[in-house]
């Protein structure tokens, strides 16, 4: 008998094989489900998270601790720019410009969100009549007279995710009442940069890798609050804002926040009088640096100008345009026109101008690299940023000269060395049909006065990090990025050519993103990155890349110096206003004008080499 011995495989062996390959499809399809509805709720609830924090830096911008007479919160909102909003006005779902219930949000659309808020009030209450005894924090009874010490906030965003389930987060903060004249209400640990008690309020951060800390001692921390700044727009004027907190690390609480806003504004040359910018000074009593500003002045100033077209000027241009004028600079005759920039803070209860925001870096960063898959911090990428951040503004220190030659040691070039300071290529590789998000940040620095080093007791490399003034700020919103959807090459006015064509509707649920183009505008079938035109948070992209063909792509991002570049505008001229540390009783003199050229104090040209801050990636597709 012959046996063949035939090769191949019998039915129960193929039907057994079919079984296992079905199984591993399937799990792999609910696996891809899982990744992409994870990945749809961490968009949408960095939506909800952006749309809170939002509302508590709205409540934080009252400008009056009692409102006018007769003057209520529902007449505040319908006529901002004639009724000033009051600390008094925070209450449940009252306060600030922003209502309550559903959010007008684009981005994301799948999601609607509604938004409310709780306000409960505080007051520091001496029960007993032995003034050594600390005061007591109450909300009701003997001591809960007047007006509150502080508002303990909580604002609530609620949300349905992708399977009909409701979603919300929560984020609580303190408002301090501080009065116009410093001397009754202080606020919570900063109101003039020193600290004065007050219950401890810990700060949280909602928005990793977006906000990163910056390890200023052993057990401090420094960080913005805000993922991107806030921007607003209204009578053709941009208002930025953000907050730099330094907290305790481990236990999160806040000992130091500084409250900033940056606005650009149409004035007019008139006269009167101004405050002269504020600037950066050591309090020696509290060791704490503080911004302080002058006597009143009279002279030649100007006036915030109103939209012709809605009758309308943000609420702080009068502010900007009287304190921040000076007649080298816009020397124009009384009643003519130009566009302005100011950095403005709250001193004392007021806001206030202080001197201009002075760029001394700017990197391209992508997100993943501070963080991994499951969005979990990488230590050692967190520790070389903050080394690098540390390193670049000591070196910024200058020795000794005068205020000219120290802006000109400090500011005379922006860095761009952040990849090679860690040792890493200036390349990024990634698969085609991805995208990743890329971060442009900021490091500002304000010179020091003298006083922080105490007569030699520290030097520039010794000197605390806390007594400097440095700022490290995601940028990504504010800057200029290229190629985008229409634009391949930077010109120097570049905040006139973001995207007006594609933007971002949404991400879908898997994981792709929802494209749209206006009229005459196709979607780009190239590798690109979002740079669309400014408009309310967060319904807008920029620094996101999308790798659609094979091969290098060099994406750059371009950030004006200054004032102008926090607001987003071209600077004709472009110049950065530096007050002198010269203080006689209270009142600031030698406001100095500093070119950024720095060819005479005196002559104010555009340089471009050092007007802005250009960096660049190149990304390949592979």
């Amino acid at each position: 008998m012959n046996i063949v011995n035939k090769k191949g495989f019998s039915l129960i062996e193929v039907l057994v094989a079919l079984v296992v390959v079905a199984g591993g499809i399937a799990g792999a399809t609910k696996l891809q489900g899982i990744f992409f509805q994870n990945s749809s709720d961490a968009q949408s609830r960095s939506v909800a998270t952006s749309l809170a924090q939002r509302k508590l830096d709205d409540l934080r911008s009252f400008v009056e601790i009692v409102p006018s007479t007769g003057k209520t919160w529902e007449e505040a909102v319908a006529n901002p720019s004639t009724i000033n909003m009051a600390y008094q006005f925070i209450t449940v779902n009252k306060g600030g410009l922003i209502q309550s219930g559903a959010q007008n949000i684009i981005q994301n659309s799948n999601s609607a969100y509604s938004l409310s808020w709780t306000a409960q009030d505080h007051w520091y209450y001496d029960d007993d009549t032995d003034p050594s005894t600390v005061k007591i924090d109450v909300t009701s009874g003997a001591g809960a007279v007047g007006i509150s010490d502080y508002k303990v906030i909580i604002t609530t965003v609620t949300w349905a995710d992708q399977k009909g389930e409701n979603q919300s987060i929560e984020l609580e903060t303190n408002i301090s009442a501080t009065m116009a004249n410093g001397s009754s209400k202080l606020a919570i640990g900063v109101a003039a940069g020193g600290s004065f008690g007050g219950p401890d309020v810990k700060y949280t951060n909602t928005s990793f890798p977006d906000v990163l800390p910056v390890n200023i001692t052993d057990d401090l921390n420094k960080a913005t609050s805000l993922p991107a700044p806030e921007v607003s727009k209204k009578a053709g004027s941009t208002l930025v804002r953000f907050d730099s907190i330094t907290y305790k690390d481990g236990t999160n609480i806040e000992v130091r926040r500084e409250d900033f806003l940056s606005v650009s504004c149409q004035c007019s040359v008139g006269s009167g009088g101004k405050y002269p910018v504020g600037v950066t000074t050591w309090d020696d009593s509290t060791k704490a640096l503080l911004h302080k500003k002058g006597s009143w002045v009279v002279g030649p100033v100007a006036v915030g100008v109103d939209n012709p077209i809605n009758g309308e000027t943000q609420p702080y241009c009068d502010v900007c345009c009287r304190d921040h004028y000076d007649a080298i600079i816009h020397p124009g005759s009384s009643g003519e026109e130009y566009v302005d920039a100011c950095r403005l803070k709250r001193i004392d209860g007021e806001i206030s101008v202080i001197e201009d925001w002075k760029l001394i870096a700017v990197n391209i960063i992508p997100n993943s690299f501070f963080a991994d898959e499951n969005n979990a911090p990488i230590e050692a990428s967190l520790t070389a940023y903050s080394t690098y951040v540390k390193d670049l503004v000591r070196t910024r220190l200058p020795s000794s000269g005068t205020v000219i030659e120290k802006a000109k040691f400090a500011f005379s070039e922006i860095d761009t060395s952040f990849s090679a300071y860690v040792g890493t290529a200036t390349s990024y590789s990634v698969s085609p049909s991805t995208q990743i998000q890329l971060s442009a940040r900021a490091v500002y620095l304000d010179l020091p006065p003298d006083s922080i080093y105490e007569e030699g007791t520290y030097d520039r490399d010794s000197v605390p990090l806390d007594r400097i003034p440095f700022y490290d700020e995601n940028v990504t919103m504010l800057a200029g990025w290229v190629p985008d959807a229409d634009n391949s090459t930077f010109s120097d006015d570049y905040v006139n050519l973001h995207d007006d064509g594609v933007y971002i509707l949404g991400k879908n649920d898997d994981g792709s993103y929802d494209l749209a183009s206006r009229p005459g505008y196709s979607i780009p079938s190239t590798n690109w990155v979002t740079n669309e035109l400014l408009i309310d948070p967060p319904t807008y992209s920029r620094g996101l890349f999308f790798a659609n063909v094979l091969g290098p792509t060099t994406v750059k991002t371009r950030l004006k110096n200054g004032s102008f570049g926090q607001v987003n505008i071209a600077a004709t001229p472009n110049y950065l206003h530096l007050g002198s540390s010269d203080i006689d009783n209270n009142s600031l003199v030698n406001n100095i004008l500093l070119p950024t050229n720095f060819t005479s104090p005196a002559v104010f040209p555009v340089d471009s080499s050092i007007s802005s801050g250009d960096e660049e990636l190149i990304i390949n597709v592979e």
